[in-house]
């Protein structure tokens, strides 16, 4: 119970800024306007041409992985008495796994954006149904 209490304060503190809430729509827009103007010089093969936008586009999302470790560290490195966190019963990894939690479900919107617009235009390429489920279980 008390677990549950500090994921969900986690989540408010990440929740509460919009530009969060925004960065994994903006990515998967981003990889609409990409995937939507694939011209012959470029491979046509739609997983190779997703793998190396993959290599830029992911690697700056790492940004906001940085950026959501700080943020949900620097609470814990306030002065302590004025975080009424530390007066509850609880054991030192329960704030670290509940931050953990909220950081990579997070960071799984990014991958789950990336996914859908994936299927999106295999499917719009009339792609098989087994070749899409092995190139997106990649």
């Amino acid at each position: 119970m008390q677990w549950m209490h500090m994921f969900r304060l986690e989540a408010k503190l990440l929740g509460s800024s919009w530009v969060f809430l925004l960065l994994p729509v903006l990515f998967g827009i981003w990889m609409v306007g990409r995937l939507a103007n694939i011209a012959p010089p470029v491979s046509q093969n739609l997983y190779l041409f997703v793998y190396e936008f993959h290599k830029i586009q992911h690697t700056l999302s790492l940004g906001a992985a940085m950026l959501i470790g700080i943020l949900l560290v620097r609470r814990d490195l306030r002065k302590p008495a004025y975080d009424w966190t530390t007066a509850l019963p609880i054991s030192v990894g329960m704030p670290i796994t509940a931050k953990f939690v909220v950081g990579l479900i997070y960071l799984s919107l990014y991958t789950i954006a990336m996914l859908l617009v994936f299927v999106l235009f295999a499917v719009q390429r009339e792609l098989p149904a087994a070749a899409i489920a092995a190139d997106a279980s990649f």
